[in-house]
Formats: C-alpha cells, sequence, structure tokens
C-alpha cells in the first residue's frame, strides 16, 4: 500500500513539473530585441521612451495546442541575427480575413518541406499530438530567418507566417512583422511587403508609433539596401493612408539612419503635400532633398509650377519655370505643358504661342498634347488661319482633339456644312468621335 500511494505520489509530482514547464514557457520574460551593431549611435535621435516602445512589443502567445521544441538559447550573444525575449507576451486575436481560415488544414507537402527544412536548423517539430509547437516572437522570428536562409524562399517563409498566426490564434508582434517585411523584400515580394506595411501602418497609425515603427524596421534589418525600401514603403503606406505629415515625420527622420526615401516616393511626397496645400512645407523637403545630395529633376520642379497655375499664380509658375535652371535643372516638355495650358486657358494665346517657339529654340519638342492647347486656345479666339499655321509648322499628326477644336468653331459660327465635312473626314481617318 506505501509502495503504492509513493509511485502515485511520484506520477502527480511528474504531471505538475510538465505543467509548470510549460507554464515557465508561456509566461517567461522578453527582452527588447536588439542587435549588436550600430543601433544606438543611428537611433540615438530617435529613441522612445519605454511607454512608446510598449505600445508596439506586443507579441504572440500560442494556444495550448500549438507549442514548439525550441533550441536551447544561451544567455550570451549569439549573432547579428539573434534576438532576446524579455516582457510578458501579450495576447491579441488574429485578423484571419488576412490570412487563412482558421479551420483550414495546412498543406501536408508545404508542412513536410517546413519540417524537413527546419529539422535542419535544429528545430525538433513533433508530430504525436499534431504539430507540437510553442511559437514566441522569439521563436517565430528565428524561424522565419532559419527558413529564408534555408531556401531563399520568401514565399514558402511567408506561407509559414500566416499559418503559425492562424493557429495560434494571435497576431504577430510588430517585430516579427518587420522582419518578414525585409524577408519579403530581399526574395522579390515588395508587393506582399506591401500588405504588411499598410497593415502596421492601419494599425499603428497614431503618430506617437510612427517613430517605433522606423525604429524596429532598422532593429530587425540586415541589408542596408533592403532597410531603404522597406523604409521607403512605410513612408508611402503613410501617404497612402492620408497621412502625410507622419509620412514627412518618417522621411526627415531616415536621414539619422543615412538612408533616404527613393526619388518615387519623394515625389509621391511633395505631390500629398501639395495637395493636402501645405506648400512651405513641401519647399522644406525640396531643401532636406538638395541637402541630402539627392538629384532634383524637372518633374518635381513640374508639380510646384502646376500648384502655382492651378491656383491661378501664373506669374509664380513662370518664373520658377525660368529658374529651374538655377537648380541645375533644364526643363522638359511637361513643365512647359503646364505653364502654356494655364496661359491658353486665361485667354493670353500671344504669350503662349511665344514660349511655344521659345521651347522649341532650347531643343525640346512639343508633344501632340501641347500642340493641341495651343491650337484649342486659338480656335475659340477665332483664330482659325494662326491655328492652321501652327498645324503646318511643326506638322502635328491630326487627332481628335486637333478635329474637335476646328468642329466646334465652325458650330459656333453657324457653318454646319463645313463642320460636317470635317465630322465625316476624321471618321474616314478612323478617329471616332
Amino acid at each position: 500500500m506505501f509502495t503504492l500511494l509513493r509511485l502515485l505520489m511520484t506520477g502527480l509530482l511528474s504531471i505538475i513539473n510538465v505543467y509548470a514547464s510549460q507554464l515557465k514557457l508561456i509566461f517567461r520574460r522578453r527582452s527588447t530585441l536588439r542587435y549588436y551593431s550600430s543601433v544606438n549611435s543611428a537611433l540615438s535621435s530617435i529613441t522612445l521612451s519605454e511607454d512608446e516602445t510598449s505600445t508596439l512589443e506586443d507579441t504572440v502567445a500560442a494556444d495550448n495546442g500549438f507549442f514548439l521544441s525550441a533550441k536551447s538559447y544561451p544567455t550570451d550573444f549569439r549573432g547579428i541575427n539573434e534576438l532576446y525575449c524579455g516582457e510578458d507576451d501579450v495576447c491579441e486575436p488574429v485578423d484571419t480575413g488576412f490570412l487563412f481560415s482558421i479551420n483550414e488544414r495546412p498543406d501536408e507537402d508545404e508542412m513536410k518541406r517546413l519540417m524537413l527544412i527546419l529539422a535542419k536548423r535544429g528545430w525538433n517539430l513533433g508530430c504525436q499530438n499534431g504539430y507540437n509547437i510553442y511559437l514566441n516572437q522569439l521563436n517565430t522570428i528565428e524561424l522565419l530567418n532559419d527558413l529564408f536562409e534555408e531556401t531563399l524562399d520568401a514565399k514558402l517563409v511567408l506561407y509559414f507566417f500566416k499559418w503559425s498566426e492562424c493557429c495560434s490564434g494571435s497576431k504577430h508582434t510588430v517585430r516579427t512583422i518587420c522582419r518578414m517585411i525585409h524577408i519579403l523584400v530581399s526574395g522579390n515580394l515588395n508587393h506582399r511587403a506591401v500588405d504588411l506595411i499598410l497593415r502596421l501602418v492601419r494599425n499603428h497609425g497614431d503618430e506617437e508609433s510612427c517613430d517605433s515603427l522606423l525604429e524596429v524596421l532598422y532593429e530587425t534589418h540586415s541589408e542596408i539596401r533592403v532597410l531603404e525600401t522597406t523604409c521607403s514603403m512605410l513612408v508611402n503606406g503613410y501617404i497612402q493612408e492620408g497621412m502625410v505629415n507622419m509620412a514627412l515625420k518618417i522621411a526627415c527622420q531616415m536621414k539619422h539612419l543615412n538612408i533616404f526615401p527613393s526619388n518615387g516616393v519623394c515625389n509621391s511626397l511633395l505631390q500629398a503635400l501639395l495637395g493636402s496645400k501645405q506648400l512651405e512645407l513641401a519647399w522644406d523637403f525640396l531643401e532636406v532633398m538638395r541637402t541630402r545630395g539627392m538629384g532634383l529633376n524637372a518633374a518635381m520642379m513640374s508639380l510646384f509650377i502646376n500648384k502655382y497655375c492651378s491656383e491661378g499664380d501664373l506669374e509664380s509658375g513662370w518664373k520658377l519655370l525660368l529658374e529651374m535652371k538655377n537648380y541645375g535643372i533644364q526643363a522638359d516638355v511637361v513643365s512647359f505643358t503646364i505653364v502654356i495650358n494655364s496661359l491658353c486657358k486665361m485667354s493670353y494665346l500671344n504669350e503662349a504661342t511665344a514660349l511655344l517657339f521659345k521651347m522649341t529654340q532650347l531643343g525640346i519638342s512639343p508633344d501632340p498634347v501641347l500642340l493641341s492647347s495651343i491650337i484649342d486656345g486659338h480656335c475659340k479666339l477665332g483664330q482659325t488661319e494662326v491655328a492652321i499655321s501652327i498645324l503646318k509648322i511643326f506638322n502635328t499628326p491630326l487627332n481628335i482633339f486637333i478635329y474637335n477644336s476646328f468642329i466646334s468653331k465652325l458650330c459656333t459660327d453657324g457653318n454646319m456644312a463645313e463642320a460636317s465635312s470635317l465630322f465625316h473626314e476624321m471618321s474616314m481617318l478612323g478617329l471616332l468621335p
């Protein structure tokens, strides 16, 4: 009897020890992700308070049926891509609409491939009770890194990223998402990286969080080229969501990381600032770009010219067109078209025509859009002979807009016979009205 009682007590203690070890896994502390590089010095100007950082430190906590036999982690430094855990894991419900259905069975072939790949890196996925995996921020990022290093297949890593979030029923941490973004860019899946960037921006779009997103993107990068792309995506994400001032803030703070948004994103930011009637901020950002050594171009200056002209400030638009050379920029056909089109709309046809010929003297050939605008302006003023002369001088191919200008003038004058003749001629040339 005594022997039986001792056996029962021993079994009970074993059960308690098993559950205690699992509880230690679930509730263990995790420290802030850090790379032993130049993070602290590079980010010194955008250091966050503990409260600000903690808002982005929400991490995944697995349910009771989702555990992983993790590799052992020494307390000392394990390498530049290794991460450490601290604070309590926080569980957030996952938005399964973005990912798989929570009840969707994983593809067996993909899972076998994943298990074989991860086994090479020391991850032991047991299958006695389904996939015996435990996920937290540390393990998840390690798994993503190992999968990509072994396969260079960002699509496969994304598959595991989605599957693991659905299985755990909890959202990935911001750090995990940022690491996944870097992997997607490294694997030439930029369009999927944009999806995750927008997810971050929408969920953490307040002004306090935008600094944290930039910091975490920096801390989770491994290549400076990839970092520049992902940060440009972040700026563009804020622009797409209409948060222009935060996009500007991120773009300016990127200089502390010795990177800057791409030319395309800079153009989008300038356009967004001008569209939100923040002309002075747009000029300030253009100056920041210039001091950063970025090559300003005619497309950027045309944004400002268009802003002035659209608001009726033709004088400022004209002046900027003439002063572009002071920035080392040669005006292009778009820049001239904006000003000439505005002159035509305000019935300054003589000035518009003079600017047209000045443009050709500079070696810039007018395009059909510009010539159509000039011809239409002269037709509206009844100067059809001048319009015809311009057609002959520039040997302009006839298009539906040019025909429309002459037909409209003839109809206004009541000359319906001639208008009908032109209409028939246009149709015979295959230009459908």
